[in-house]
């Protein structure tokens, strides 16, 4: 019988949680600046598949191994210190666990912490310590560093000063027991208004190597990440990677030899404020905008607005948003946001944002070697909207403000430019 080679679940939690980069922005100088009470709620999928040949005892046998890990929570600051989180309050849910498949046989495993609430004190960028009711508990490296990502924030990952639109910086990370060491490059590739707030687009890409207990891995990984500015924490990633394993495993007496390697992907997200959820429907969404060709639930016809501001607001407005990041070892990342405006005759405002992304990467002869597609789920947010003069005011319901100077084609579109600046943000045409 082969068993599953059990280092892969820790180098793949964090291969894949090192994709995830903190900000940086032309002309800021960027930082964490997470105050006390901050509550978020976070939701990680990662996904590997690898071919293994496992040899010993004069015997050989291939493995396919596919491994599906889900997290998510919610999690509130309990502490911070320079900006960062030191003491968090972190609740999983109990869908939270690992789907390994193996030559077809199925395994299903739920994490440590699924349907639990601990809290976790960062010291030195890892987590000193994680105790349950006052009492500490004891985790392993691997469940560790499958909780960091939510919980520790690196200052290597920042550059420390100001940076435009095409910097990048090096950073290294390592982690828990210092087992594995990521060297990455970060870049910043984009900066606009997302959800009333400032977003960083960055771009990452590296090298993994792992060493432990006689098992070796290496990988290149590379990434785009969606950053708060306002908080310095990431709101959204996408990452890809390829990765080498080696090693050994005992099984009674006999020793196998494992080699062999694969795709790794993640999709992380982190939605900031006391009423966001990912466990089933979030509660600031609307269950309808999953279906993109009606209107969403409690959306009506344009007709004559409150007291709210400008009746030509009022209706359902959709427009995109299109990155598309150049590697130089010929992989490439396409993303297309899809995006849509429900104001509401009420005063009331939903914006919805569902992204489609395409990973590829060739030979040196420009030959497909992979590609892989997916998208994210619906992300709705509410609030409340008025108009004075050509400056459109939203008053979102996790606190922040957004401010755009507005306008509409003559084809009805809506035309949303920076309040101070009036440089162009997108257009949205009308849908109803």
């Amino acid at each position: 019988m082969v068993r599953k080679f059990s280092a892969l679940p820790a180098v793949v939690a964090f291969v894949t949680a090192i994709t995830v980069c903190p900000p940086a922005i032309a002309e800021t100088t960027l930082a964490y600046r997470v105050p006390d009470g901050l509550a978020y709620a976070f939701r990680e999928t990662t996904r590997s598949d690898n071919q293994l040949t496992v040899s010993g005892s004069g015997q050989t046998a291939n493995v396919q191994q596919a491994i599906t890990t889900t997290l998510t929570g919610k999690a509130v600051v309990v502490q911070s210190l320079a900006g960062r989180p030191a003491v968090v309050r972190m609740s999983f849910d109990p869908t939270s666990g690992t789907e390994t498949v193996v030559n077809g046989a199925v395994q299903r495993e739920s994490f440590v912490l699924a349907g639990q609430t601990v809290e976790v004190r960062v010291q030195n960028e890892k987590i000193a310590s994680v105790t349950q009711h006052g009492a500490p508990i004891s985790l392993d490296a691997g469940a560790l560093d499958t909780i960091a990502p939510f919980a520790v924030f690196h200052d290597a990952m920042l550059p420390g000063h100001a940076v435009a639109v095409g910097d990048r910086w090096p950073a290294e990370i390592r982690s828990h027991d210092d087992s594995t060491i990521t060297t990455l490059d970060v870049g910043v590739t984009s900066v606009s208004q997302h959800f009333g707030s400032a977003v960083a687009q960055l771009s990452t890409r590296g090298t993994v190597e792992h060493s432990k207990d006689g098992s070796r891995a290496s990988g290149n990984i590379t990434g785009s990440v969606e950053v708060d500015v306002a908080s310095g924490l990431p709101r959204r990633s996408l990452g890809n990677g390829t990765v080498t394993l080696s090693g050994s495993m005992a099984q009674g007496d006999a020793v196998f030899q494992l080699s062999g390697g694969g795709q790794i992907s993640l999709e992380r997200e982190i939605k900031i404020g006391a009423n966001t959820s990912f466990a089933g429907t979030p509660q600031n969404s609307l269950s309808a905008y999953r279906d993109w060709g009606t209107s969403p639930q409690g959306a009506t016809p344009p007709q004559p607005a409150a007291a709210s501001g400008d009746p030509r607001i009022v209706g359902i407005f959709a427009g995109e948003r299109i990155s598309r990041s150049d590697y130089g070892d010929n992989s490439n990342f396409y993303s297309n946001t899809q995006l849509k405006w429900v104001f509401n005759p009420d005063g009331t405002v939903h914006y919805g944002a569902q992204a489609h992304m395409n990973y590829a990467k060739r030979d040196y002869n420009q030959d497909l070697r992979w590609t892989a597609d997916g998208q994210t789920a619906v992300d709705v947010d509410s609030g409340r909207w008025s108009t004075q003069g050509d400056i459109l005011t939203i008053q979102w319901d996790n606190g922040q403000v957004a401010r755009y100077a507005y306008g509409f084609e003559p084809n009805g579109a809506l035309v949303f430019r920076n309040a101070q600046t009036r440089k162009l943000i997108n257009f949205y045409n009308r849908l109803q």
